[in-house]
């Protein structure tokens, strides 16, 4: 079985296990990113409404996401609408907006495993996690991490 050796191996390549990548990849650490689907966001069980302020903060492109000045909040016993004139809310594509997280890692190095799927962990005599067995499409591989993030949801 192959090996390979990580500074940090993340577990999901959603937007938390791609944003943990980046981040690491950033403080110029070696890092694996494993997603279990064909390609990042292949499969996606939300939508996303954030507030335009957090768009600006975190850069995120313009097309990934639609501007919306007006919308409402509701609940069993109450309801609330916001019209404004400017958008301080945005609908995100969330597809889109995963996606580019994982791009913006992969061009920090980071080395992205599609199709793969962790079979087991790899544990050291203390009974720490240093690393997971994966099966991927090509062949099983044990890849090992000072760090391993389970961001697989």
């Amino acid at each position: 079985m192959k090996s390979q050796s990580f500074d940090v191996v993340v577990v999901g390549g959603g937007p938390a296990g791609s944003s943990a990548a980046y981040q690491a990849a950033i403080e110029g650490m070696n890092v694996a990113l494993i997603e279990k689907e064909n390609t990042i966001a292949e499969t996606v069980r939300t939508s996303g409404v954030t507030w335009m302020k957090n768009v600006d903060e975190f850069k995120i492109p313009k097309n990934c996401y639609n501007p919306i000045k007006n919308y409402g909040f509701c609940s069993p016993n109450n309801e609330v609408v916001v019209k404004d004139s400017k958008a301080n809310a945005v609908v995100l594509d969330v597809r889109k907006t995963y996606r580019w997280l994982a791009d913006l890692a992969e061009k920090k190095g980071v080395k992205i495993f599609l199709k793969t799927v962790v079979i087991d962990v790899i544990k050291n005599e203390n009974n720490d996690i240093t690393g997971v067995i994966t099966k991927g499409p090509k062949e099983d591989t044990k890849l090992f991490g000072k760090v391993v993030i389970d961001a697989s949801g």
